[in-house]
């Protein structure tokens, strides 16, 4: 369907799906919903993901493997999504790094308001 500048929106999916992990630490339980990594991968983006409690992951026949966060290059990126708070991410570093952000968990909050961060 048509936005307001005559784009066409992109499809929403389930409210259960979504790009990221959920680490339960008391069970070591891993909540994996991929559908949007998925499509992503369909359609030639490029992914790639720093979580330290989660090596490797399948996604649509690819095997991804964790970036090491402290050697990542966080300006290669045209965006970095934030959707797990692991202590070892540096809100800092990642504020002054990144060219866009979009932080699901308020991590960045006490950094201040950047028009560079996207804050939900």
């Amino acid at each position: 369907m048509p936005g307001p500048s005559g784009r066409t929106r992109p499809e929403r999916s389930s409210p259960n799906q979504r790009i990221g992990f959920h680490a339960d630490a008391r069970y070591n339980v891993y909540d994996l919903g991929l559908g949007e990594a998925k499509a992503l991968l369909a359609r030639g983006v490029q992914l790639k993901y720093a979580d330290p409690r989660v090596p490797q992951i399948q996604v649509g026949g690819q095997l991804l493997k964790s970036v090491a966060w402290a050697q990542a290059d966080l300006t290669a990126y045209d965006l970095v999504v934030l959707l797990t708070a692991h202590p070892e991410f540096e809100p800092a570093r990642l504020v002054r790094d990144a060219r866009l952000v979009l932080d699901t968990r308020n991590a960045t909050g006490a950094q201040g308001d950047f028009r560079h961060v996207i804050k939900i």
